[in-house]
C-alpha cells in the first residue's frame, strides 16, 4: 500500500511541476485601444497586434479647401509661456531664438483610420488631426499626426519646448 501511495505521489509530483513549467499564453487584443480615436492604431507595448501596412491619407472633396491653416499651441518650458502660432496647411514656421521648424502636412478636422486609409470623416472638426514634421538643426525629431482632442496620443517630446494642435483654421 506504501508503494502505491509513493507511485501516485511521485506521478502527482511530475504532472505538477509539468504543469507549472508552461507558460500561459497571454491574451491578443484586436480591436482597437481605450481612449483612441476611431480606427487609430494602437501604441506600442500596448499588447495589441500592429500590422505594418502602408497607409494612403485621403482628403475629401467636402474637406479639400476649407482649412487654409492650423493653430498650433507651442510652450517655452523654460518661462512656462504658451504661444499660438498659425501655420498655413504646406506651409513651414520656425521657433523663435531655436533651430526648430515645424512643417504642416495636412489637416483631417474628423480623423478617422479606415483600414490602410486615413481620411475624415467629415467636413466638421469632431476629431481635428494634423501631420506635422519638427525638424532640429536638419535632424528630423517628429514626423506623425497631432490630435487636438487626444494630446497624449503621439505627443512631441522635446527638452525645451511642446507642440500642441489646437484646431484648424477655416478658408
Amino acid at each position: 500500500m506504501k508503494k502505491l501511495i509513493v507511485v501516485v505521489l511521485a506521478i502527482v509530483l511530475a504532472l505538477s511541476f509539468v504543469a507549472c513549467k508552461k507558460e500561459p499564453e497571454a491574451p491578443i487584443q484586436q480591436s482597437g485601444a481605450q481612449g483612441l480615436p476611431d480606427g487609430h492604431p494602437a501604441p506600442e507595448g500596448s499588447g495589441q497586434i500592429m500590422v505594418p501596412q502602408e497607409r494612403q491619407i485621403v482628403v475629401p472633396d467636402n474637406v479639400k479647401g476649407k482649412w487654409k491653416a492650423i493653430a498650433l499651441s507651442i510652450e517655452d518650458k523654460a518661462s512656462g509661456k504658451v504661444t499660438v502660432q498659425k501655420v498655413s496647411m504646406g506651409g513651414e514656421y520656425k521657433i523663435p531664438g531655436s533651430d526648430i521648424r515645424i512643417t504642416v502636412s495636412e489637416f483631417l478636422p474628423d480623423f478617422i483610420m479606415e483600414g490602410p486609409v486615413i481620411t475624415s470623416r467629415s467636413a466638421e472638426p469632431n476629431n481635428p488631426a494634423a501631420r506635422i514634421t519638427v525638424m532640429e538643426g536638419g535632424e528630423e525629431l517628429f514626423a506623425s499626426w497631432i490630435y487636438s482632442n487626444h494630446p497624449a496620443i503621439h505627443p512631441f517630446q522635446h527638452e525645451k519646448y511642446g507642440i500642441t494642435l489646437k484646431e484648424g483654421v477655416r478658408q
